[in-house]
């Protein structure tokens, strides 16, 4: 029986994926011979050719796909793609060009112009080049997540070709992914002084400002790039929320809507747009716009989340633990900490209140996890072999960590010390977990659990141990929020600076002994600074009462 052409197709492409490639090949080729303009057919077989190193075999198929159905956007990015490497830069530049016009989305063109970045860069200087070759490999390291390999590769191109700026641009990046914002800032403000009008490279490096606080130097860099690129719309979303942090919502409003006008499916935007609108008490606007982010991503983790804690704290209970749930079942590992979290004390509340009206009582009890003191002070005795086996850890130094902590001494290489199987680790966590329940009488939920091994001169700076969503004040759940801090060695405390744990709001000094638990409030202030000559072991433990 004669295969149709669609028939034809769909088998070629089950060949393609299967990487039977002559038969993909002879399905592809039989319905040019019917229909020599075929889009698809002359795509894939232009994707079979690249894939074999015969891009220029492949771009007259990609021509004439592009040619006979300009709305795909694949099309575009496979051409300039070949032609970049055939080295065919002018042509390339030219149907970049030609792709924004059609409208195909600037986040995919910008990784295409930064392959153009460093080669318009190198045809104005007479230093010398890294292979394409290279400069290729790089951008494929970074964009499938291979950050060690990409920043190991960015590192030696730096090296050997200093004044090249695609080097500087991708190490910037991997280092941003990574959370090393301090030495992103450096690779970055290289990448923008070798080429000053590279839109992206400025966006880059405002968004590592912005990671570290220096908002007004970050909002300097995303108008450059908007100046150099108009039309860039995640730059106007990027110095949205640069404006949304500095209080200047009405701004920030302006510029979420200007990134929505140039991309009208831009989810972010739209949910960066609802945060603001709440925040500026508009929130029939803000509802919708959080709606709008999810029916544009319906897998959208974080606007679920923010459309969840709009609906609970305006008394959408149901509807917004509901929301939760979802944005729970989707969110990457590294977040859904804060989800689970925020599930467990919200469903825990809704408990208790219904717990209370079925026996009738309609009044407001204390919780007694609430009602504990500023700070409370018990005992554990301290096991032989635990902090030996806190030293065999892996662990990073505290001046590399960017919270409160500082100086001479090593800590926990995350936030999850009790998730480790080790049986001493694990008695450790069952025990600690015992004594605050039994102590606050209440269940609670373990957000953050932690070592710290201070030397001489390591402590922390004054703070509070809350986070995001502590801060919102509807939710009210910072009051339910404690932290703990177990002494395994005192250390040395016959010095000028002995370590005491001092306490703000009211004051109080209390010098450590081993094996002291001391619990406080979350949003209670604290600092120590140490300077004896023998390590201080402890453990931190961030809960909530339940």
């Amino acid at each position: 029986m004669e295969l149709t052409i669609e028939q034809a197709l769909q088998q070629g492409v089950v060949a393609h994926k299967e990487g039977k490639l002559q038969e993909a090949e002879r399905l592809y080729r039989a319905i040019l011979q019917s229909q020599p303009k075929h889009a698809d057919a002359n795509h894939n077989l232009g994707v079979m050719a690249v894939s074999v190193n015969k891009a220029d075999a492949a771009l007259p198929l990609f021509k004439t796909a592009l040619d006979a159905n300009p709305k795909i956007e694949q099309f575009w990015l496979s051409y300039i793609d070949a032609l970049i490497k055939e080295k065919q830069f002018g042509n390339a530049k030219e149907v970049i060009q030609q792709a924004k016009i059609q409208g195909v989305a600037s986040d995919n063109l910008n990784a295409l112009k930064a392959r153009l970045a460093p080669i318009a860069q190198t045809e104005n200087t007479d230093s010398a080049s890294p292979p394409q070759e290279q400069l290729n490999s790089l951008l494929e390291h970074y964009q499938a997540g291979r950050y060690d390999d990409a920043e190991q590769l960015a590192v030696s191109i730096t090296q050997e070709f200093p004044k090249h700026q695609f080097g500087w641009k991708v190490l910037g990046a991997v280092l941003g992914q990574t959370g090393r914002n301090s030495e992103a800032v450096h690779a970055n403000r290289n990448a923008v002084a070798l080429s000053p009008q590279d839109a992206a490279a400025n966006n880059n490096l405002g968004i590592t400002l912005k990671e570290l606080g220096r908002l007004e130097k970050a909002e300097a860099s995303y108008r450059q790039a908007i100046m150099l690129e108009p039309d860039f719309s995640e730059a106007h979303n990027n110095l949205g929320n640069t404006l949304k942090y500095l209080g200047r919502l009405e701004e920030a409003e302006a510029s979420y809507i200007q990134a929505i006008a140039l991309k009208s499916d831009y989810a972010d935007a739209h949910n960066n747009l609802g945060t603001t609108l709440k925040e500026m008490g508009r929130l029939e606007e803000a509802e919708a716009s959080y709606r709008q982010a999810i029916a544009l991503k319906p897998d959208f983790a974080e606007a679920l989340k923010q459309l969840g804690i709009f609906l609970y704290i305006n008394g959408n209970i149901d509807s917004g633990i509901e929301s939760l749930e979802k944005a729970y079942a989707i969110e990457s590992k590294d977040k859904e900490k804060d989800l689970e979290m925020l599930l467990a004390v919200l469903k825990s509340r809704k408990s208790s209140e219904k717990s209370r009206v079925r026996v009738g009582d309609l009044g407001n009890p204390v919780n007694l996890a609430e009602s504990i003191p500023n700070r409370l002070i018990l005992n554990r005795v301290v096991e032989a072999d635990l902090i030996a086996t806190l030293y065999e850890m892996s662990s990073r130094e505290l001046d590399k960590t960017t919270d409160a902590r500082f100086g001479n001494g090593v800590c926990s290489l995350n936030f999850n010390l009790f998730e480790d199987t080790r049986p001493i680790i694990k008695n450790v966590a069952e025990d600690l977990t015992r004594i605050i329940t039994l102590a606050i009488k209440s269940e609670i939920y373990i957000y953050d659990s932690f070592f710290n091994i201070l030397g001489a001169g390591g402590g922390s700076t004054p703070h509070r141990h809350l986070n995001k969503l502590d801060m919102v004040k509807e939710l009210n759940i910072a009051n339910k929020k404690y932290s703990l801090v177990y002494y395994l060695s005192e250390g040395d405390q016959n010095c000028s600076e002995p370590g005491i744990l001092k306490l703000y709001d009211p004051g109080e000094d209390i010098l450590p002994h081993q094996g002291m638990i001391t619990i406080i409030p979350a949003t209670r202030q604290h600092s120590a600074v140490y300077g004896g000559k023998k390590d201080r072991v402890m453990i931190g433990v961030n809960f909530y009462s339940l």
